[in-house]
């Protein structure tokens, strides 16, 4: 069954892509994939049930609003931002055009610390903050208590992390979690975020 829902997938494509939607036969150009797009299909190529991956795991008015993904393996529970491909590492500390940007990872940080606490059970350093930039070079490295990789090896990551929980708590804390998520009710007026939030999201583009 695998290999002909492929084929006909290609074969749509295909046929959309032929079809001119723009004046004079130009076809429309292709949308870019933003991070959180990049992240989301590396996160697809986890073996389940060995993970279990939440996208856009909400809790309007918490202290969070918004976690781009929860990963639950082996290694544990992952909370994972995404990030654009231009900042970069050096020195231990993380830059946008040579602007320490490093301040902007608490929020990070402290979406994996409320996670801890929806999980009273669970040890806190089973949950890692998880900074994903969206790029293929490898970078492997840590500030301010946050991982920082890229889409490059961020499969690797996960899948090389040391084992803290048995199979059957990865799929009950997957479970818990998604229980937990509570879906973003559009409303007249915008709901504040926590400043460290509103900082985090000047610093990564959201794909």
């Amino acid at each position: 069954m695998g290999k002909p829902q492929a084929t006909t997938i290609e074969r749509t494509t295909a046929r959309r892509t032929a079809v001119p939607d723009q004046p004079g036969g130009a076809a429309a150009p292709p949308r870019s994939r933003g991070p959180r797009q990049l992240t989301r299909e590396v996160l697809r190529q986890l073996p389940r049930p060995d993970f279990a991956v939440l996208d856009a795991f909400s809790r309007p008015g918490a202290r969070f609003a918004h976690v781009d993904h929860l990963v639950v393996g082996p290694g544990g529970v992952f909370v994972i931002a995404s990030a654009p491909a231009d900042l970069d590492l050096s020195g231990g500390r993380l830059r946008h055009a040579g602007r320490d940007c490093s301040a902007g990872l608490a929020a990070v940080a402290d979406a994996a610390v409320a996670v801890t606490e929806l999980l009273p059970r669970l040890d806190g350093t089973a949950v890692t903050p998880v900074l994903c930039l969206a790029r293929d070079e490898d970078v492997d490295g840590c500030v301010d208590d946050v991982l920082v990789c890229t889409t490059g090896n961020l499969h690797r990551l996960l899948t090389a992390w040391p084992s803290v929980l048995e199979p059957g708590q990865v799929s009950l804390l997957g479970r818990r979690l998604a229980i937990q998520q509570q879906p973003v009710v559009a409303t007249a007026t915008p709901v504040p975020q926590p400043r460290r939030a509103r900082g985090l999201r000047a610093l990564l583009s959201r794909g």
